[in-house]
């Protein structure tokens, strides 16, 4: 496959993560072939940070009477293009708790 003006192999479904944001600030995420999201995502006011709930998980809603707002935006967006989004997440890893900081990236797929 081409995209972006270069080759590149398709994942298997079972080893990737693919999510849809939606311009009314939802969001559709599957994971690994088996797991299927839904869930809203917010910038804070600043547009510097990024939030994600998730409200339903394979077809089970959970959490959506809970408040969501502009406070919850604390992964920090790293890039922000109309291609690319890097979100920055600062936490606790591992059994030992080990702060440190992850990024996960999003390409737009056409």
């Amino acid at each position: 496959m081409k995209s972006y003006g270069k080759e590149y192999r398709s994942i298997d479904k079972k080893m990737s993560e693919s999510i849809w944001f939606k311009r009314d600030g939802t969001f559709i995420k599957e994971l690994y072939g088996q797991l299927t999201f839904k869930g809203q995502w917010l910038l804070s006011n600043d547009s510097t940070k990024i939030a994600f709930r998730i409200t339903q998980m394979n077809g089970t809603p959970f959490g959506e009477g809970e408040p969501f707002d502009n406070k919850f935006a604390n992964d920090s967006i790293i890039k922000l293009t109309k291609d690319t989004l890097i979100d920055g997440q600062l936490k606790y890893f591992g059994v030992e708790k080990i702060y440190g900081h992850d990024d996960i990236y999003y390409v737009r797929e056409n």
